[in-house]
Order: C-alpha cells, then sequence, then structure tokens
C-alpha cells in the first residue's frame, strides 16, 4: 500500500512538473533552504557565522564557461541552466569534433562526458565549450536531435 502511494505521488509530481524543468528549477529543489547562491555564481551557507562576508562554500558553483578544460567548469556551466546573461540567450555545449550538446543531454550523458575530459580523448563526448547561440541559423543538438534555436525567454 504505501509503495502504490509513492508511486502515485511521483507520477503526479512528474505531472505537474513536466519532464523539461529548467536547471535553475530542479537545483533550486536539490539544495537545502540554508544554502544561497549568489549572482556570481558562488555557493554559501547561511546558517554559519557572517556567511555573507566570509568566503563561500565554493567560489565557482553555478557559471557558465566558455572554454571547458575540467569537470568542474562542466558542472558549474549545467547548474547555470541554458540561458546566458544578457539576453536570455540558449547556449549549447560544443565538443572537440565539432558536435552541438543541447544541456538536456549534458545533464543525461554527464558520466559520458566527464570520462572524455578527464581522459583526454576524442570521442565525440568531449565537451570543450559552451557558446550562446544569437538565433543566427538552425543548430541542433547532435546527440538528441532538437532544434537548439537560440532563444529561452
Amino acid at each position: 500500500m504505501k509503495a502504490n502511494l509513492l508511486i502515485v505521488h511521483a507520477l503526479i509530481l512528474f505531472l505537474l512538473m513536466g519532464d523539461e524543468m529548467d536547471c535553475v528549477k530542479t537545483e533550486r529543489a536539490r539544495l537545502p533552504d540554508y544554502l544561497f547562491i549568489s549572482s556570481d555564481g558562488a555557493l554559501y551557507d547561511t546558517r554559519r557565522e557572517n556567511w555573507n562576508i566570509n568566503p563561500p562554500l565554493r567560489a565557482v558553483y553555478r557559471r557558465h564557461y566558455g572554454a571547458i578544460e575540467n569537470t568542474k567548469q562542466l558542472r558549474a556551466c549545467i547548474r547555470e541552466g541554458a540561458a546566458c546573461f544578457p539576453g536570455g540567450y540558449e547556449t549549447a555545449f560544443f565538443t572537440s569534433d565539432g558536435a552541438h550538446i543541447c544541456h538536456k543531454c549534458a545533464r543525461e550523458n554527464y558520466s559520458n562526458i566527464a570520462w572524455s575530459i578527464r581522459a583526454g580523448i576524442s570521442d565525440g563526448w568531449q565537451v570543450v565549450g559552451l557558446e550562446a547561440l544569437y538565433g543566427e541559423g538552425d543548430i541542433y543538438c547532435d546527440n538528441c536531435g532538437v532544434l537548439i534555436d537560440g532563444e529561452v525567454y
């Protein structure tokens, strides 16, 4: 009975939230209320005394990088979400062999991408950067085939 109730609850949540939640909403749902992400992407623990003047827990928790050299930068880009500032244009990851990957596929295939970055191999998953798409031309995700149109907001 309890297992059935949990399944129904999970299904209701899925239907209410949809499968296309943006990265910031899903990120906020996972973080406890006492953690604070500042506008520069730093993560703070507000339970600490003088948390606002002390160094953050992570200086670069959520941020876009043009060139991605390690998995820490990749995770920060994924956490920051698909929209860039200013303008709210969509961003896409690009690999060492020139392929584009949307944010949803980057989240879903993080382990493949991280392994390629750490091993330094160009196997189609090695993400080397992130670019803002300003609506010039049609760019499709080379993994799922979805159109990355350049406009999020």
